[in-house]
């Protein structure tokens, strides 16, 4: 890639996953993309199309904000720190996350998120999360029980495994 495609790429989808448009952030990933999340492993458009689509449904007021060491980037390679907030369940939540992303022809080809996961279940005390209902994996918990904020793999339709005990304990 060009120098400075890849960061453009990055903003370019940050700005389109804060507008919530799911077409127009698909149209940033490959056919055979592989998307790695702490909620699961979405290959091709279409599982990443269940994890979007979720995402945007219960997630409103997105913002991407780019921090600590911002885009780092080598090739079509590259590392994006930044914040995302949002508002789910009507309450505002921050998460301080890290990416790494590999790009090919313009295309996101692979995405792993990374984030400490006692941020996403803990996070009542943090303001983060959402504290009554639930949905996916911690539907049912019971007033006070944080809920995870970020799509669960229920919701991303990986629902055979909120049934598998060794799972389910992940979504507490």
């Amino acid at each position: 890639m060009a120098e400075g495609a890849i960061e453009t790429l990055l903003r370019s989808f940050a700005r389109t996953l804060e507008s919530r448009d799911l077409e127009k952030a698909l149209s940033f990933f490959s056919p055979d993309a592989v998307y790695v999340n702490p909620s699961g492993r979405f290959t091709g458009t279409a599982e990443i199309r269940r994890y979007l689509r979720w995402m945007f449904e219960t997630n409103s007021e997105l913002q991407i904000v780019e921090s600590g060491v911002g885009i780092l980037a080598s090739g079509n390679k590259a590392v994006f720190e930044h914040t995302i907030r949002g508002t789910f369940q009507g309450k505002k939540w921050e998460l301080p996350i890290l990416c790494t992303y590999e790009a090919s022809d313009g295309k996101i080809k692979r995405i792993l998120t990374l984030y400490d996961p006692a941020l996403d279940g803990t996070a009542g005390r943090q303001g983060l999360a959402a504290t009554e209902g639930g949905s996916g994996c911690h539907q049912g918990v019971g007033e006070g029980t944080p809920v995870s904020l970020l799509p669960t793999a229920r919701m991303a339709g990986q629902a055979d495994r909120c049934g598998d005990p060794a799972f389910e304990s992940g979504c507490q």
